[in-house]
């Protein structure tokens, strides 16, 4: 995950744009860019302490907004999953975190 963080940071808007995640990515490193992102999207999801389930919420909401903004060509199957995962993580995340307090 921290490759992951170092390639993706990259790609951040500078501080005085903002910072955070770019809007849009170049056309030549967009595939490697999300498919990066789905790696560490896919990767928080599968911990399943509450605060990976939101960190990859947080990571598929992302995804999910980008695809649509951008109508990247060739993925819109990835485009359908992280439709999928927003809609199926806050269940998972409600579920985790009433299991986290029966136990406490």
């Amino acid at each position: 995950m921290t490759a992951y963080g170092a390639f993706l940071s990259r790609f951040e808007k500078k501080p005085e744009d903002g910072g955070g995640q770019p809007d849009r990515v170049e056309e030549e490193s967009e595939s490697a860019y999300l498919t990066a992102n789905f790696h560490v999207a896919r990767a928080w999801s599968r911990l399943e302490d509450v605060e990976s389930l939101r960190q990859s919420l947080h990571a598929y909401e992302y995804l999910d907004s980008y695809l649509r903004r951008n109508r990247v060509e060739g993925m819109e199957t990835e485009a359908a999953v992280c439709k999928e995962m927003v809609e199926l993580l806050p269940r998972r995340l409600a579920e985790r975190n009433s299991q986290e307090r029966a136990a406490a």
